[in-house]
Parts: C-alpha cells; sequence; structure tokens
C-alpha cells in the first residue's frame, strides 16, 4: 500500500507540473493574440491627441536629448536588440532620417548600452539612439511590442502611432508628425 501510495503522489505532482506548464503556454499564447490584434495594436503606446510625456536622456553618443523636442516634428521608435524585425527595420529608420531632415528621429532601444552601440551602428550618426535598460521608456509610454513608433507634432501632441515594418509605414507617420494639427469646431 506504501508503494502504491508513493506511485500515485508522484503522479499527482507530475500532473500538476504539466497543467502549471500548460497553463503558462496558454498565457502566453492568448497574450500573443491580444498584442497582434487589432484591438491590441490600438491599446498600445501613448493616446492619439494626447501630449507626448518629456523624457531627457543620454543617446548612445553621450548627446543629452530633450524628448520631443520643441517646434519641430518628432517621430520615436520603440526597439530591441533581440528583435529580429527591429534589426530589419533599422536601415530603413537610416533612410527616413536621412531624407527627412526637418524630422527628429530618436530610438529607445531595449538592451545594454553596449549591444544598443552594437545594433544601431551608423544609424546614430542620423537619429538619436538611447539605449532603454529595461525598456523603462517603452513600458512608461504603454509600448509592448516592438518595433513600434510614434509620430508628435511640432505642438508635442501624438498624431498617430503604430507597429512599423517598413519605410512606408515609417513615412506615413513622418508626414503625420509634419502635418498641421486639425482644430477642432466649438460645436
Amino acid at each position: 500500500m506504501t508503494t502504491a501510495f508513493l506511485v500515485s503522489y508522484a503522479i499527482l505532482w507530475v500532473m500538476v507540473a504539466v497543467l502549471t506548464i500548460g497553463v503558462f503556454a496558454m498565457y502566453h499564447h492568448f497574450g500573443q493574440m491580444y498584442l497582434s490584434s487589432p484591438t491590441g495594436r490600438e491599446e498600445q503606446g501613448p493616446k492619439e491627441g494626447s501630449y507626448f510625456k518629456p523624457v531627457e536622456s543620454i543617446d548612445i553618443l553621450g548627446a543629452t536629448i530633450l524628448v520631443p523636442p520643441s517646434n519641430r516634428p518628432l517621430l520615436v521608435a520603440f526597439a530591441s536588440t533581440s528583435c529580429a524585425l527591429c534589426a530589419q527595420l533599422r536601415e530603413a529608420l537610416k533612410l527616413l532620417a536621412q531624407r527627412n531632415p526637418e524630422v527628429s528621429v530618436v530610438v529607445y532601444c531595449d538592451g545594454s548600452p553596449r549591444a544598443v552601440q552594437a545594433w544601431a551602428g551608423d544609424l546614430a550618426q542620423v537619429a538619436s539612439v538611447v539605449a532603454d535598460r529595461r525598456g523603462k521608456i517603452a513600458v512608461r509610454n504603454g509600448v509592448d511590442a516592438t518595433p513600434f513608433c510614434v509620430a508628435v507634432g511640432t505642438d508635442g501632441l501624438v498624431r498617430a502611432k503604430g507597429i512599423v515594418n517598413d519605410l512606408d509605414t515609417l513615412e506615413l507617420l513622418a508626414d503625420e508628425a509634419r502635418s498641421l494639427p486639425v482644430l477642432q469646431s466649438a460645436n
């Protein structure tokens, strides 16, 4: 009887472990589904029409930057050194910054300063790249998925936002940042 009890007890704990792993796997799966759904994407980032929260930081070249800059359109990109899509987007960000010198481009990249510097390469010559340790700035702005961009107008208001994966989308966001604010009627 003691042997049967020990065997059933061991089987019980194996089943508990398997169920625990299953619950975490489902949690991860549904979290990914939410982030990739239209509703999840809409919830990411600061609200459109709200002021972008000011951030003062030091980029990987040692320059102090204040985001958002006054009276200048801004494109803020959130990336990660471990994100394959972010690595592919790096060249598009560089091209965007070169083609649109009137738009400030700031990239907050999750990772250690050394890893971010290696990730950025020559992007840091045309855009401000900031090492965002543990994604603190991204979390402060409600960004959970990368690559994510926010277009901020000259007035500091968020004009557009979204997950990006190509130069065309980046250019659309830059156009939004450059656009004049729409005045709402008092009706």
